[in-house]
């Protein structure tokens, strides 16, 4: 019996001369989604970031029940937070 190619496999090697020819880098799908998965990580912990140093600039101090619900935000509740903190007066009032 002889052992079949995964069709990944297949299609890299069938792009190796066109790589060559053209001077250029293809990716697959696979890593096209490795890419834009690291992208939302990277935007997500720079929300995260930019919120810890808003709330710690602007009002002086990062209670740990306030890092605590921080690390448990989707993106959607740390860009709003981001926002709030513009207009708080107190740590409680980000989180509104």
């Amino acid at each position: 019996m002889v052992a079949r190619m995964p069709s990944h496999v297949l299609l890299t090697q069938a792009m190796q001369p066109l790589k060559k020819v053209l001077n250029m880098t293809f990716i697959t799908s696979f890593e096209r989604n490795g890419i834009k998965q690291g992208r939302e990580e990277g935007a997500y912990f720079t929300n995260i970031n930019t919120l810890r140093t808003l709330i710690k600039i602007k009002l002086e101090v990062l209670p740990a029940w306030a890092e605590a619900k921080i690390e448990k935000a989707d993106v959607g509740e740390l860009q709003r937070w981001i926002y709030n903190v513009v207009k708080a007066h107190r740590v409680e009032d980000v989180f509104l």
